[in-house]
């Protein structure tokens, strides 16, 4: 039986870059030898519960897999070409979708023979067998689904998978948040249980704790939702492809799209100003400041951030307002901003990479010190406002909180430190960490690989002050004893402390340069020059220390 050649090229394309036999070989060879620890200690349910664990796995990186079926063709110039087949945009949206799903559920059907184990063996009832076969194949569809929507929407790999892990956060995550914090602050449920069935997550939760004593009512129309999400996205994702690539030049966009377009990327008049004061002084940064994007989300960010306290603040009144939700939420925009501004720097480098920009840019007189300092001074001054308007927010919560509660001394000292250092680190200008952003961006052509890895070897500091900080908000919500500071002398001892450090550490930051601003400076040349690594390049995992060079690739 031929397959259509859409379908056709992407299992080629599989067969040459996952390797499916060899990693199917391998999950086997797993899955048989924890399947025979589990049944030699005659443990069915838990080997149920490790198998379906690694379903979830496995049906995880079908997000990454359809997250870069349409941007990859963007990628590679080849979407216009698929087009010019006479392929219309719904027939390239279905048989890219097969593509991925068949792609996408090789792994998994590998893990299908195994699930039956446990059950043959005694461990598991009938309902939760039929709910685990059901539950991972649905959960595949919408992973596939979310993916090519993200994939359509996104400019490439990296927007694709930020869009979709927003997605993800809103359907999953955020659908039953009223319902848990109605249940959690006064002790009874809002409404209905069946407005968990709204989150994608809560079927293969209940499936996880193995349903308890009996079989729970909501799982099935849990299941009927998530693929009625799975529908949504679908045909969304057809939609946008068809109006992207249909997009009539003569089109009169309405007043609201015009004040959009107008918000988002500038009005005229901006651009002129900003081409008198900038293209005479450094043309690079003035081409990377005419993107007005990184700007825009700032601001939405900051705008979300306020919005979402206020209605707060208006759900919770008195209960909301505490020394310690203030820090919370002062924290978790500060590092909004602060990742925002990371991925955007990485994600401007990465695509002058892509597209050989940087290459033809070095063949002019700029020089790499050139380029990055015009990329920080932009980065700097895109998110100057926006971190002001962050800043006039931590001032008016600071201020609100000494009407909030009782102080002494010593608390009111531990509590204009802790602000300070808050207000310091808004507006400070984080150079350091957009160079090691820039530094893998450049050598990955990926901005969200880079967001990862300067994640991952962030300052353990940082963790502990978001998990102090919600630890003590849930402690203390509704709790008027349960404050912070205190005002011991123990706390007062701390915060000086800690505020030193950071006093230190930005005086040093400002003397000493960044070592990785060297490597940019010596490599740049010589990295702008070789291919794009492939995401699957080896030499990724090699590369262990991101103050050290790429590995070189073998001759």
């Amino acid at each position: 039986m031929s397959l259509p050649p859409v379908i056709e090229r992407e299992l080629r394309v599989a067969f040459r870059k996952h390797r499916p036999i060899k990693s199917r070989v391998k999950l086997t060879a797993i899955l048989a030898g924890v399947t025979f620890l589990f049944i030699l200690i005659d443990e069915p349910k838990q080997l149920h519960f490790v198998l379906f664990l690694a379903g979830l796995f496995l049906v995880m990186k079908t997000l990454r897999i359809c997250a870069g079926l349409f941007s990859e063709e963007r990628r590679n110039e080849t979407l216009e070409l698929l087009f010019l087949t006479g392929m219309t945009s719904q027939q390239l949206f279905a048989t890219k979708l097969a593509g991925g799903l068949v792609v996408a559920s090789s792994n998994l059907l590998a893990l299908i023979p195994f699930l039956a184990i446990p059950f043959l063996a005694g461990g598991l009832s009938i309902q939760l067998f039929a709910a685990t076969l059901v539950c991972l194949p649905t959960l595949l569809l919408f992973m596939a689904a979310v993916g090519v929507l993200a994939s359509v929407s996104g400019a490439d790999d990296g927007a694709a998978m930020m869009i979709a892990i927003g997605i993800l956060a809103v359907l999953c995550l955020l659908t039953p948040v009223p319902y848990n914090l109605g249940l959690t602050l006064t002790g009874r449920a809002p409404f209905s249980s069946f407005w968990l069935s709204l989150s994608p997550a809560y079927a293969p939760w209940l499936v996880g704790v193995s349903f308890g004593a009996s079989f729970p009512p909501n799982f099935w129309p849990c299941i009927g939702m998530t693929l009625m999400w799975t529908a949504v996205c679908l045909t969304t994702g057809a939609a946008l492809l068809n109006r992207n690539w249909r997009n009539d030049p003569g089109h009169s966009a309405s007043k609201w799209r015009q004040a959009w377009q107008a918000w988002v990327h500038g009005t005229n008049e901006w651009r002129a100003a900003l081409r008198r004061s900038l293209l005479s002084h450094n043309a690079f940064q003035w081409r990377l400041e005419q993107d007005r994007r990184p700007m825009t989300r700032a601001w939405i960010t900051v705008y979300a951030a306020v919005v979402l306290w206020i209605i707060g603040w208006i759900a919770w009144r008195g209960n909301w307002l505490s020394t310690i939700n203030f820090f919370a939420a002062a924290t978790l925009l500060f590092l909004a901003l602060f990742w925002l501004q990371i991925y955007s720097a990485a994600q401007q480098i990465a695509r002058e990479r892509r597209d050989g920009t940087l290459e033809l840019l070095l063949t002019t007189s700029l020089s790499p010190d050139e380029i990055v300092e015009a990329q920080l001074d932009a980065s700097a001054r895109q998110f100057h406002k926006a971190r002001r308007g962050a800043l006039a927010f931590f001032l008016v919560m600071m201020v609100l909180g000494f009407f909030v509660r009782q102080w002494n001394t010593r608390a009111v000292v531990v509590y204009v430190m802790i602000w300070a250092i808050l207000c310091w680190v808004i507006m400070a200008k984080p150079r350091r960490s957009i160079d090691a952003a820039i530094w893998v961006a450049l050598n990955s052509g990926r901005a969200t690989y880079s967001l990862a890895r300067f994640n991952s070897s962030a300052s353990p500091f940082i963790w502990f002050w978001v998990i102090f900080n919600f630890y003590r908000a849930s402690a203390s919500f509704g709790n008027s004893a349960a404050q912070f500071p205190k005002g011991t002398v123990g706390e007062l001892i701390v915060v000086s402390v800690i505020a030193v450090i950071v006093l230190l550490a930005g005086v040093v930051q400002g003397w000493n340069e960044s070592p990785i601003w060297y490597l940019l400076r010596r490599h740049m040349r010589e990295i702008a020059q070789e291919p794009v690594p492939d995401p699957d390049d080896p030499r990724f995992k090699k590369w262990k220390d991101i103050k050290q060079p790429f590995p070189s690739a073998a001759p």
